[in-house]
Order: C-alpha cells, then sequence, then structure tokens
C-alpha cells in the first residue's frame, strides 16, 4: 500500500488487461516520499478524513487536510450570511468542542452540525443522476449562496456538467444554448484552476478537462462566424490548438487499450485533421 496525501505526486493508469502503472506527476528527487491519493479530489476534508479512516484505517493529517483554506482553495468553505466565509478553526478537530468560524463575523458553528450539513449535501450529489443535467443546474442554482463558490460538491457537479454539455442526449455541441456553452466553458476553466494547485503536474483530469474546454472554445468560435484568414479566427485557432496539444502531452501515458487511451487516440485524430 503506497503512502497517502490529498496533495499526491503520483498517478495511476489502467489498461484493460488489468496493467496498473505508476507515474510520478511531477518531479520527483532522489529521497523524496512517493504519494497516492486514497481519496476523491473534489471531497471537502471531513468527508475525506471520514472516509479514509473507515475505509482505509488511518486518520490523514496532510497539508491540505490540516489547512482550514485547504491551500486557499476553500473547497470546505461555507458562505456566511454576512458573504464571509465559515471555515473550520482545526479542521482535523470533530469533537463536541470544535467549531468552525466565519472569517468576517462573529458566527460560530459547532464542528459536528456542519459534518451533518455536509453529509446531507453529500446525499443530495449521490442520488443525482449522472445523465440529468437539468437535475445537476438545480443543484448549483440551490447552493450556490451557501457554499464558497470552490466548494467540492460545486465542483464536482461542474465537472458533470462541463462532460455532460456537449455530449448528453438534447445537450450536443451543435445545439447547446449560448448561455449553456459559455458556462461549458466557464465549467473547464474552473476546474483547471483549482486542480492547478491540488492535482499538479499531468493530472489525468486536467487532460480530460483541458479537451472539453477546447471543444467548448472551437464550437464558440464557429458560431462566431469569422472567416478563416481573419486575424481574430487564426489567433483564437492557435490558443486552441494549444488547450488540444497540452490535453495530448497529459493523455499521451494512457495504455491505448483503455478508455482514456480511447480519448487519447481521439484527440490525436483532432491534431492531425488540423
Amino acid at each position: 500500500m503506497m503512502m497517502h496525501s490529498c496533495i499526491k505526486n503520483t498517478r495511476l493508469t489502467f489498461s484493460d488487461d488489468h496493467v496498473l502503472t505508476i507515474l510520478c506527476r511531477t518531479k520527483v528527487k532522489k529521497g523524496d516520499k512517493i504519494y497516492h491519493s486514497y481519496a476523491r479530489t473534489f471531497t471537502p476534508t471531513n468527508i475525506r478524513r471520514i472516509g479514509l479512516f473507515s475505509g482505509k484505517h488511518f486518520s490523514c493529517e496532510c497539508i491540505r487536510c490540516k489547512d482550514p483554506s485547504e491551500l486557499q482553495t476553500f473547497l470546505s468553505a461555507f458562505t456566511c450570511s454576512c458573504g464571509g466565509q465559515i471555515l473550520a478553526e482545526d479542521p482535523l478537530d470533530l469533537t463536541p468542542d470544535a467549531y468552525w468560524c466565519c472569517n468576517s463575523c462573529d458566527t460560530r458553528i459547532a464542528a459536528l452540525e456542519m459534518a451533518g450539513k455536509e453529509r446531507g449535501i453529500m446525499m443530495e450529489t449521490y442520488a443525482m443522476k449522472r445523465d440529468d443535467p437539468l437535475g445537476m443546474e438545480t443543484f448549483l442554482e440551490k447552493y450556490k449562496t451557501v457554499l464558497h463558490k470552490n466548494h467540492a460538491f460545486i465542483l464536482e457537479v461542474e465537472k458533470q456538467l462541463s462532460v455532460a454539455y456537449g455530449s448528453f442526449p438534447g445537450f450536443q455541441i451543435e445545439t447547446l444554448s449560448d448561455k449553456r456553452l459559455a458556462r461549458k466553458i466557464c465549467y473547464c476553466s474552473h476546474l483547471l484552476d483549482i486542480l492547478d494547485i491540488l492535482e499538479p503536474g499531468i493530472s489525468t483530469q486536467k487532460g480530460l478537462s483541458l479537451y472539453d474546454l477546447w471543444k467548448g472554445k472551437e464550437e464558440m468560435l464557429r458560431r462566431l462566424g469569422l472567416k478563416k484568414d481573419d486575424s481574430k479566427y487564426k489567433s483564437e485557432k492557435l490558443k486552441n490548438s494549444a488547450l488540444l496539444e497540452e490535453s495530448l502531452r497529459i493523455l499521451e501515458y494512457e495504455p491505448t487499450n483503455s478508455l482514456h487511451g480511447a480519448v487519447k487516440e481521439e484527440i490525436n485524430r483532432k491534431l492531425k485533421e488540423m
């Protein structure tokens, strides 16, 4: 069993014939510790730690778990009625004496109460159907003033929608409304900003989100109706190509006989067609 950290420096690939490969996602010097994560990136600290303790029988105290802001990403933060952010005083403390506090007013809420709120919202995300973009949109609208814009539950739903917009029946890229197309681009960009912090290096999710961002930007460019010899068209096309090339650079390590390997081959074909 590899050592765990919620900020891992490794990446796993799986082939259809059950071959597991471990890669370094960032530069690792001789003597550095090698970490894998047994928790999902877009999960709040309380739920990550409880899941690791109950499933893997250890208590995580990594740099992300110890930091109330989770390296300034605020993936566990709730929004206070005053507009401030409600964060755990000590994220490692889930005793009856532990509290979460607003960073802008005197609001204090028992940590156990906050854990209950998180669990309730988590159960809503579990009940949400992955082929129901309208349900996901409803969830984001419901919690946009309750959770920080970077909250793990928000990011997870945005991730699902970034894929759904452009691929699900009734939401194909060519017929997607301008509003939803703009959202697709916004959600992909948002995910990539957070992944740069929590999954540095050659993150598989980063590669996938870059590809979805390229799809959205390509469709947006098509709708502008610019001529191919237009300088703006050429400039935007060049920027879009860079997204696709970076996606391939990350996903090139995926085995051809795997789900993500099929995406890699698809991207390869797109680049050759350009």
